[in-house]
């Protein structure tokens, strides 16, 4: 009897802990999902309009997971250890810079087409002001978001899988580490689609706005599992006093 209601007891518990574990997994994913739209289709797609080499895209692309590679393997080993940047703000910080990446590419994306109008309305006209040049406003926000990139990178793919085996039962961390891959997968296959169909349609500002909001959701999904565990452990406290 005594096991019986020690069950009954768990089972919520149980089930509250794989609800929690589920969103922190959706808010994962909907990162992760953003990040592999920025890196599949969204720059390639931009880089070209710039006019650039494959060569110089690939050298960007280099300059992102060499600079990720390097700050995780020096600096946030340091800082996770020293719980002076704790995983919780990390995987904040991740996505946060990604979605700032993603919604300034998305602005001047957008303001550029209308740039590229603005020029060609004045081609004829005396303009005593010149006009910027759009690939030379976007290249020089490319290098400007460099360093939120590389943070993004390291941070969006290496975080998660640390949350969700700390969050997850022990019975169920495997199962949960195979749901994340899973999800990533699922995401490699269905969102660069995507992203290249908004480009095609409303225009390449609408991939990186979609990338903004997919950061954005994962931040609701990751706060509410946050403040979910908060929650969880106070009420633990309160049970052991």
């Amino acid at each position: 009897a005594a096991a019986a209601a020690a069950a009954a007891a768990a089972s919520p518990a149980a089930a509250t802990a794989r609800r929690s574990t589920a969103s922190l997994l959706l808010g994962c994913t909907l990162a992760e999902g953003a990040l592999v739209m920025l890196a599949s289709t969204s720059l390639p797609l931009l880089s070209l309009r710039l006019g650039w080499s494959a060569s110089m895209l690939g050298l960007y692309n280099s300059a992102w997971g060499v600079g990720s590679g390097v700050l995780s393997l020096t600096l946030w080993p340091h800082l996770l250890a020293s719980r002076a940047l704790p995983d919780r703000a990390a995987l904040r910080l991740g996505i946060g810079c990604l979605a700032l990446t993603s919604a300034s590419l998305s602005l001047w994306s957008a303001s550029a087409r209308v740039l590229w109008a603005a020029r060609r309305a004045s081609a004829d006209s005396s303009c005593p002001t010149p006009l910027p040049r759009p690939r030379r406003v976007l290249r020089t926000l490319l290098r400007q978001v460099l360093p939120l990139g590389t943070v993004a990178v390291g941070l969006v793919r290496s975080i998660p899988a640390s949350l969700l085996t700390a969050a997850a039962p022990p019975a169920e961390r495997g199962a949960v580490l195979g749901r994340l891959d899973a999800a990533g997968s699922l995401c490699r296959v269905l969102l660069p689609p995507a992203a290249g169909a908004l480009a095609d349609g409303p225009g390449l500002w609408a991939a990186f706005a979609a990338q903004a909001a997919l950061c954005l959701g994962g931040l609701a999904c990751t706060e509410w599992w946050f403040r979910r565990a908060q929650a969880g452990q106070a009420q633990e406290r309160l049970k052991a006093a």
